[in-house]
């Protein structure tokens, strides 16, 4: 795992409103037009039960929180964070990632929002055949529209659309390729040549546009930028809203992320995690600088894996404590990756690969008496313990 020391903490948004859907503004250049930002950075730290979500967000329902897959996170260099987990071989709202809808303050719905965010995936996520990304959406008692994203294999990025009354246009698919040349199609079913994908190992920067269309005609905008650069553009949508359907305008803030797909290829194969950061939709375009808290200009300064030392994890254990020659490590984690032991110095003496959910004993009869540091990592933890060689 690398440390990227020169990527300086996040800023903290300044907060204007502390209701539940309130405006936080960041300092954008254009605060009055912000309707709803959230970095997380105020929320305490911890497993989100759906009781405690609806008091921090207000909200009256969420899917994968009382099932122990949403958390707030510390990270060392970006601060708190919001972490996604996906179980192995779910898919689905109800048994993979998260799903809640945010209204904006005062139940106001507008017909042109830009929305923007970051996500980070780790650098061994697999995205399999696909999965739902956050966006936005109209909801009512009567009525129901979202206009998400989603990731397709390999982290290819498309728009997903839901709209109230089901196109019978020919050749309508809800999902649409993030791509200048042909959005629509993919030759010899693969990607168009210019179609983006979201990057393993750094923070990925999504921004997207919609404009609704007047009820009946096809004028409807949808816009994608990803880390800074236009990637999708559709001028001519006719579908966000029909003839009868003048009251359908944008809401909510829709956070739907989750494995979704009805064969085996959408579901994932081991535990998967996500962190999202840095929420904000607004009247005027966002940017990456208007987004971010962070000063950096170039996006690998952004490469951060997130680091989350946690001292007290019982899911592993280093054992005997004096060793002497063979130390053992048991660990129930879901995805390590490495164990490594480093010198009171801080020198690196030993490395090697872990598996999941197994027994490993390693030889230290070679090393000089003294104490040592013993770091478990996986995609979300560094697990430290300290032991003694005598």
């Amino acid at each position: 795992m690398k440390n990227y020391l020169h990527e300086p903490k996040k800023k903290l948004f300044a907060l204007v409103l502390c209701t539940i859907g309130t405006t936080l503004f960041s300092g954008l250049s254009a605060q009055k037009n912000v309707i709803y930002s959230n970095n997380f950075d105020k929320l305490p730290v911890g497993r989100y039960s759906q009781e405690k979500l609806k008091k921090e967000f207000g909200v009256t329902h969420c899917n994968g929180c009382d099932q122990g897959r949403v958390f707030i996170k510390k990270t060392k260099y970006r601060g708190k964070v919001l972490e996604v987990r996906y179980p192995k071989n779910q898919v689905r709202s109800k048994k993979s990632g998260m799903q809640t809808r945010i209204p904006f303050k005062g139940n106001k719905k507008y017909d042109e929002l830009y929305m923007s965010y970051w996500v980070y995936f780790p650098k061994n996520f697999n995205f399999r055949a696909g999965g739902k990304l956050p966006g936005l959406m109209y909801r009512t008692d009567k009525r129901d529209m979202s206009l998400r994203l989603m990731w397709r294999k390999n982290g290819l990025l498309e728009f997903y659309v839901h709209y109230n009354t089901y196109p019978t246009r020919a050749g309508f698919d809800e999902s649409i390729n993030w791509s200048l040349k042909d959005p629509y199609s993919e030759p010899k079913m693969k990607p168009q040549s210019d179609q983006v994908r979201l990057a393993k190992g750094k923070w990925n920067h999504i921004e997207m546009y919609y404009k609704l269309n007047t009820p009946g005609k096809a004028n409807g905008i949808m816009k994608g930028w990803l880390n800074g650069k236009l990637a999708g553009h559709i001028k001519n949508n006719g579908d966000f809203r029909q003839k009868n359907e003048k009251d359908i305008s944008m809401n909510r803030l829709f956070f739907s992320t989750f494995f979704g797909g009805k064969d085996k290829e959408f579901q994932p194969v081991k535990d998967e995690v996500a962190f999202f950061d840095g929420f904000v939709v607004s009247k005027s375009r966002i940017g990456m600088k208007g987004a971010k808290r962070p000063s950096f200009d170039n996006l690998e300064d952004a490469s951060l894996e997130p680091e989350i030392v946690d001292h007290a994890s019982d899911r592993v254990q280093v054992y005997p404590n004096p060793v002497q020659d063979r130390l053992i490590i048991s660990n129930t984690l879901d995805n390590p990756s490495s164990v490594k032991i480093l010198n009171i110095l801080g020198q690196l003496v030993y490395t090697e690969d872990m598996t999941a959910n197994q027994e490993q004993v390693i030889d230290l009869s070679a090393m000089k008496s003294g104490v040592y540091t013993v770091v478990i990592t996986s995609d979300t933890q560094k697990i430290i313990r300290k032991i003694l060689k005598n």
